[in-house]
């Protein structure tokens, strides 16, 4: 996968350090903070050990407008059914300034980052039941509702997707 493309209005590129100030501001908007979790985390260290994990993780991606990080798509590597990593299985995580939602962004971003990943991987994402914008982006995308689950940390009820080339 290429680390560093762009869009028709994004620059898309591989996260690192530097963008941890940038990174942290995003987590702290209340609906962000909400939809990743952040928001169920009272201690500052821990939340700074998660956004270093997540900067460094080997697919995860920036979202820039203007030089500015506006957003992140991340992609974690699932546990299979044997409890180990499968490598043909990712976990996707997505998020966006709450100032630029509902202007087609996520979708140009995730319509171009699905498409360089390998054709034998298979993606999941969960979007908050209560999240229509992130369930139809979802549905756009062409993933396919699989379940619905009670998230018992958070409280609510999520839906899992799974891409379509499943």
């Amino acid at each position: 996968m290429v680390e560093n493309f762009a869009t028709n209005h994004l620059t898309i590129r591989k996260l690192q350090m530097t963008d941890f100030d940038d990174y942290y501001r995003l987590i702290s908007y209340p609906e962000v903070a909400a939809g990743t979790g952040f928001s169920l985390i009272g201690n500052q260290k821990m939340i700074e050990e998660a956004v270093k994990g997540q900067l460094q993780a080997p697919r995860s991606f920036g979202l820039y407008l203007a030089d500015q990080l506006i957003g992140a798509v991340l992609f974690f590597t699932a546990i299979g059914e044997d409890h180990l990593p499968d490598p043909f299985r990712v976990e996707m995580s997505y998020f966006l300034e709450p100032t630029y939602w509902h202007q087609g962004l996520m979708t140009e971003a995730l319509t171009e980052i699905l498409a360089q990943l390998p054709t034998q991987i298979t993606v999941t994402a969960a979007a908050f039941s209560d999240n229509l914008a992130s369930i139809a982006l979802l549905k756009k995308l062409d993933f396919k509702q699989e379940t619905q689950i009670h998230d018992p940390i958070s409280g609510r009820d999520k839906l899992l997707f799974i891409s379509s080339q499943a």
